[in-house]
């Protein structure tokens, strides 16, 4: 069973660097981890295959948390998947964008587009003062059915549909016992690449916490994933964990975390 979500990955070259980042605009650093072992694998989506990869683990608001991954060599310089919403704008220098019709049409009100030039990013962001908490992520799809039949069987649940500036868009929701694991998700009609990866700049991927990563994957591939690294093993903040990534049917990239598994 997929229980959560755990974390959106957000891709930097040094997680010293881009944690101060984080940390400068309201996020609190949970746990940091260098030199981990890059898994064979993982050769399937990444652009390069390094022997090791760092990461950091971020918090805002109770929104999902962020985690900083650097896989051991340059960031690619082609943006990734994802699109979040955050609650607030992180301080970065706001720009101009083109998702912000479907934010307002699927009820999220004004949203502006904000540059994070220190991490090479670009998020969206509501006009509130507080914490910038990830309040929505946005995932493009080119077959919007297809990509809202993959989301449910990953257990969202429609809210709303509509349209906004010609594109079709679908609002769901992942409920969950934690506000940390609930995630509302937006899947709207865009150009997504087939062949994402995990070191994209930006936002390459979405991990959810699972209870059987061999049920719950096969789960994906049924529902239409199309490339799995299938499992691997790691040790994380003194967790030993089964973990593997799958790539759905509009290029989306997710990662299943064993919570439940003894590994090792």
């Amino acid at each position: 069973m997929i229980v959560g979500v755990d974390h959106l990955a957000l891709s930097c070259d040094d997680v010293d660097a881009a944690g101060a980042v984080l940390r400068r605009a309201g996020f609190r650093e949970a746990f940091v981890e260098r030199g981990l072992p890059n898994a064979a694998v993982k050769g399937l989506f990444v652009h390069e295959l390094h022997p090791a990869h760092s990461i950091g683990y971020y918090e805002a608001g109770g929104g999902t948390p962020l985690e900083l991954t650097h896989y051991g060599g340059p960031v690619a310089a082609r943006p990734a998947h994802y699109v979040p919403l955050l609650a607030a704008p992180p301080g970065g220098q706001a720009e101009d964008g083109d998702w912000s019709g479907v934010w307002a049409a699927a009820g999220y009100g004004a949203a502006g587009a904000y540059a994070w030039p220190e991490l090479g990013a670009t998020v969206w962001a509501l006009s509130s003062s507080g914490p910038p908490a990830v309040r929505a992520v946005l995932s493009p799809a080119a077959d919007l059915g297809r990509a809202v039949a993959f989301w449910t069987a990953v257990g969202c649940r429609p809210v709303a549909e509509g349209a906004a500036d010609g594109r079709g868009w679908a609002r769901l929701a992942f409920g969950a016992p934690l506000p940390a694991w609930k995630l509302e998700l937006v899947v709207a009609e865009g150009d997504p690449r087939s062949d994402s990866c995990l070191d994209d700049r930006g936002f390459p991927c979405l991990a959810f916490l699972c209870t059987s990563l061999e049920r719950d994957g096969e789960t994906l591939v049924a529902a239409g994933a199309l490339e799995t690294s299938g499992r691997f093993d790691v040790t994380v903040n003194g967790r030993a964990l089964a973990v593997a990534f799958f790539r759905g049917p509009e290029g989306e990239l997710l990662e299943l975390v064993d919570v439940r598994r003894d590994v090792g």
